[in-house]
């Protein structure tokens, strides 16, 4: 693919795009992975982070010849890969201060109610991606869930904002990270929980 950037922390994320670069379509596996998901925050944490460092790094490294990613990859898909990659970093950092202003904007109401016709068309419009935001992050979830066979309880998806805003979290810490330390690569444990394996053994009869 032209090169293998071993300094990117999520290095999936560079061969996708360079894959996509060489013409090649990228598509998610209609599959199950065995891989154990971490169970605790600590090692989650510092997944998200190298992956939000790591989606960083890939924006930084494709961007620096724009005209070069548009002729590679066309002006539609090069489009949506900076608006897919650079719209997961900029949500992020900037979801906190956002949602702050939408319970702001839900907690000043006057007594009366009477508000600036400016105010009103604001207010409606940050409501409206508010709760488009927060549909785009439960109908994902309980479509995954009912495909599955599970269902996605109340409690769950009342977590949910605190989930994001860890997530959040996670983004500001990879920034940081970037400017400080972005050769850091923070690996993330596995086979915390993974029971032990058993040998099975499976007899088979000759066809000869």
């Amino acid at each position: 693919m032209g090169a293998w950037d071993e300094w990117n922390v999520t290095e999936d994320a560079d061969l996708g795009i360079r894959l996509a670069r060489f013409g090649y379509r990228v598509r998610a596996l209609d599959s199950d992975t065995s891989e154990e998901a971490p169970h605790q925050l600590k090692n989650w944490f510092r997944q998200r982070v190298r992956w939000q460092k790591g989606w960083m790094q890939t924006l930084i490294v494709h961007s620096r010849r724009p005209n070069f990613f548009r002729r590679d990859l066309g002006p539609k898909r090069a489009f949506a890969a900076l608006i897919l990659i650079g719209g997961a970093i900029v949500g992020c950092l900037f979801w906190p201060v956002f949602a702050a202003a939408t319970l702001w904007r839900a907690l000043t109401v006057g007594d009366d109610g009477a508000l600036a016709p400016a105010r009103e068309m604001t207010d409606v419009y940050v409501y409206i991606l508010a709760l488009a935001g927060a549909w785009s992050i439960a109908l994902p979830a309980s479509v995954a869930a009912r495909l599955r066979g599970s269902r996605l309880s109340l409690r769950t998806v009342a977590l949910m904002p605190v989930y994001y805003g860890l997530v959040c979290a996670a983004t500001w810490t990879a920034l940081i990270h970037l400017a400080l330390w972005p050769y850091y690569w923070g690996k993330t444990d596995h086979g915390m929980r993974r029971p032990r394996p058993t040998l099975r053994v499976v007899r088979t009869r000759s066809s000869m």
